[in-house]
């Protein structure tokens, strides 16, 4: 799908929403979540977040790594 060449490649459209669902779950989710505790509990729950993203980031960045690499991005 995202190795194909052009038009039936769609790693473009694929970058865009990893970067909208990631905004969305941002601002939906965990924002929200960090809002609603207090104290040290602000900062569990921020570190639990943080922790979760920079997950989320990492695999995405071998990911599209590999696309660029490839010369598909």
């Amino acid at each position: 799908m995202c190795t194909q060449k052009p038009p039936h490649c769609c790693s473009d459209e694929l970058y865009k929403r990893y970067g909208l669902v990631l905004r969305t779950y941002l601002t939906d989710s965990a924002l929200p979540e960090i809002k609603k505790k207090q104290h040290e509990y602000m900062l569990e729950e921020f570190s639990y977040r943080w922790k979760n993203h920079q997950l989320m980031v990492k695999w995405m960045k071998n990911f599209f790594g590999y696309l660029v690499r490839t010369g598909v991005l």
